[in-house]
């Protein structure tokens, strides 16, 4: 009998748990199809330990973004020179992402936004009265006073504005619901709702959207920016969506502030395949434009790192490979036994890696592709010259070495 599919939870090249698509766990959803993908990696991976990225390296990275296809990616002119020219050379490329300018509570840099070409500013503040209180002297009415006053300068020279304040999510909820209230007035494009050390949690992010677009009526795009403190980035993006949320931003890699961002494309990917809902990214570009991040900002990230990592598409321990290996020879394929295709993030096949883990599975696997013949005794013993090199080594085998091991075995040397 044909397995039965159902293109919400399976295709040729994903299949995740069909659990997702029940109605009593998506009864209380208010996702929308498609979300909009705001990308900060330009802005936020310099504020990564150690990184610095040069003019040209800005530049070429913010042409491979718009090729992904996010809606929109951020640069703060303000930081340098390059960064203002970067922005300025990015604007007339005719780009199909729009440019956001992140900008303080200042005129100057408004202006500096304009001239840059920006489509829209992104009005920096704090959100959280303590904050306010302690770093700027400010109390909470002038906080937002002073939010507004930047948006609408902005919106007189012609420019679209994001407004909600950086820590919003430690502030008081009755501040919160008079700020929101008040920046809703102005009109602002979309309301931002960070999370800027990542202190919600997903179920508390998701009532707190729907509770967000209740006090603004509904009218204004609002959208979430989160960071990574408590590794909640990722589902906190998610629930913010389930939310109702009209967009999500971003970064490659996750880099950023501290234990960095949302990554780019964990945030993607899992809309995408769990929750489908659209997002304009082009999947197939992920890993070339993580490569690209990673290559530029020299800063590796773990192998084991989601979507993107090199183990994500390695099979290593014994049982794994022989489950990889009875499929393929059942189905003539592995499709369908992992989450999710290689190709669809634009990967090459999985790669069987010998070494330690190596079972006899994984030998015979070997010596089919090399058109040997072995009995079992062989098979037994080139998998304990396997296990027992690897563990000499400290690390995994090529399969230049696993294949001189099997030739000794066998008596194919001279």
């Amino acid at each position: 009998m044909a397995e039965q599919r159902d293109s919400r939870w399976h295709t040729d090249l994903y299949k995740v748990s069909e659990m997702n698509w029940l109605p009593e766990v998506r009864k209380d959803l208010q996702a929308r199809d498609s979300v909009r993908i705001y990308d900060c990696t330009l802005r936020e991976i310099e504020q990564s330990p150690h990184v610095v990225l040069k003019p040209d390296e800005k530049f070429a990275l913010g042409k491979a973004l718009d090729k992904l296809g996010v809606y929109s990616m951020q640069i703060f002119p303000k930081t340098s020179q390059e960064d203002a020219e970067v922005m300025e050379a990015l604007s007339k490329e005719n780009l199909n992402a729009r440019l956001t300018a992140l900008c303080r509570w200042r005129a100057d840099d408004i202006d500096l936004a304009k001239k840059c070409g920006a489509n829209e500013v992104r009005v920096e503040g704090p959100g959280n009265p303590w904050i306010a209180k302690n770093y700027l002297d400010l109390d909470e009415d002038q906080l937002i006073d002073k939010m507004i006053e930047t948006g609408k300068y902005a919106q007189s020279v012609g420019l679209d504005i994001a407004v909600g304040g950086w820590d919003a999510s430690r502030a008081p909820l009755p501040f919160l619901e008079k700020m929101y209230k008040r920046l809703a007035e102005i009109g602002p494009t979309r309301i931002q709702v960070p999370d800027s050390y990542g202190c919600l949690l997903p179920w508390t992010e998701m009532w707190f959207f729907k509770k967000i677009r209740e006090w603004t009526g509904d009218k204004i795009d609002v959208g979430i920016h989160a960071h990574n403190d408590f590794g909640m980035a990722l589902p906190c993006s998610l629930s913010a969506v389930a939310g109702g949320a009209a967009y999500v931003e971003g970064v490659m890699c996750g880099y950023g502030d501290r234990s960095g961002n949302a990554p780019l494309e964990e945030v993607a990917l899992a809309l995408e395949v769990l929750m489908g809902v659209h997002t304009g990214i082009k999947l197939d570009r992920l890993t070339y434009t993580a490569q690209l991040v990673q290559e530029l900002a020299k800063m590796p990230l773990a192998q084991n790192k989601p979507v993107i990592g090199t183990a994500q598409y390695t099979v290593y321990a014994g049982l794994s490979v022989d489950v990889l290996d009875v499929i393929t020879r059942r189905l003539g394929s592995i499709k369908g036994l992992y989450a999710w295709e290689p190709e669809l993030v634009g990967r090459g096949p999985m790669e069987i890696l010998m070494g330690k883990m190596s079972g006899a599975g994984a030998v015979k696997r070997k010596l089919r592709e090399w058109n040997m013949e072995a009995g079992k005794d062989q098979i037994q013993a080139i998998t304990k010259r396997v296990k027992d090199e690897a563990i000499l080594r400290k690390w995994s085998l090529t399969d230049a070495q696993v294949k001189d091991i099997a030739e000794e075995v066998l008596g194919l040397k001279e």
